[in-house]
């Protein structure tokens, strides 16, 4: 992880506003520097967990998703952009539905399973490249001299069938 990830407005800020998650707190408890990895937050409204996942594929614009499914309604949810499957313990602690995050192993899809915790690995490009453009903006707004442009061949090398 890098210090984009726990920045405010960085990369788990900007993953939990793009799938609409409100009132966010942090997923791990703030170190020394009051930072923090991961984010939790509410959903606006309760979403059925069937329908859940395509929602966290379309806001992210996934090529394919792999998720743990649950029943019921996801209300919580914690993200953390990247490799962040090992949070799964945390965010159940914190009360989440589900988590949002990249490169899960088969132990902890196991362990979500167990503890009853929707967990949706939507790839490691699709959960940070969310913060591209807030960060562009933001950029702009510090150096209006500086033009700033996104790339528009960086792709996920992964392919999905």
């Amino acid at each position: 992880h890098t210090n984009l990830d726990v920045a405010v407005g960085g990369v788990n800020d900007a993953l939990a506003r793009r799938l609409g998650l409100r009132c966010l707190e942090p997923l791990e408890a703030p170190g020394t520097s009051g930072l923090s990895l991961g984010r939790i937050g509410e959903l606006e409204r309760p979403v059925d967990a069937g329908a859940y996942p395509e929602l966290v594929k379309r806001a992210l614009g996934c090529g394919g998703l792999k998720y743990v499914p649950r029943s019921g309604e996801i209300r919580r949810v914690a993200v953390c952009g990247g490799a962040g499957a090992d949070l799964i313990y945390r965010a159940r602690e914190l009360g989440a539905d589900a988590l949002v995050t990249a490169d899960s192993k088969h132990n902890l899809l196991l362990d979500a399973e167990a503890m009853g915790l929707m967990l949706i690995d939507a790839g490691h490009a699709c959960t940070e490249r969310v913060v591209l453009e807030p960060l562009a903006e933001r950029l702009r707004a510090a150096f209006p001299e500086v033009e700033f442009c996104l790339s528009r061949c960086a792709a996920d090398p992964a392919r999905y069938i």
